[in-house]
């Protein structure tokens, strides 16, 4: 009987230790995967932020647009239009330095101008000389 008895336990021990390593790699499994899911929350909350963000910066946008001040703006660049008591200057880019020497450089003919200082340029422009 004492044999038997010590078989019994001998059994229930093992099953014990086998019960054991069964609850902790189940512990272990469920540890990693609240993990992951964490990690999944937070990568989620980021891309949540981003997005709001985003949403504001075209909130801002929206609200810019509809303003009289862009309209206005947006008139003037691209249907040139002007408001009454406006006068428009226009400003025609002048020719630098490089330029005449690349094209005299290929023909050799052309004589280059002398510069004018910008302030006479301007005084021009608006006098008309």
């Amino acid at each position: 009987m004492e044999a038997l008895r010590s078989i019994f336990l001998k059994i229930a021990v093992l099953a014990g230790i086998v019960l054991s390593a069964f609850i902790v790699y189940i512990s272990v499994k469920e540890i990693q995967r609240g993990k992951q899911i964490e990690n999944e929350i937070e990568n989620l909350r980021r891309e949540a932020e981003k997005i709001e963000s985003g949403n504001n910066q075209l909130q801002e946008k929206i609200s810019y647009l509809s303003t009289q001040e862009f309209r206005e703006r947006a008139a003037k660049e691209k249907l040139n239009l002007q408001k009454p008591d406006e006068k428009v200057v226009i400003v025609k880019p002048s020719v630098s330095l490089e330029n005449i020497e690349e094209s005299t450089a290929g023909g050799g003919e052309e004589e280059i101008k002398e510069e004018i200082p910008n302030y006479l340029k301007w005084h021009n422009q608006f006098f008309g000389y």
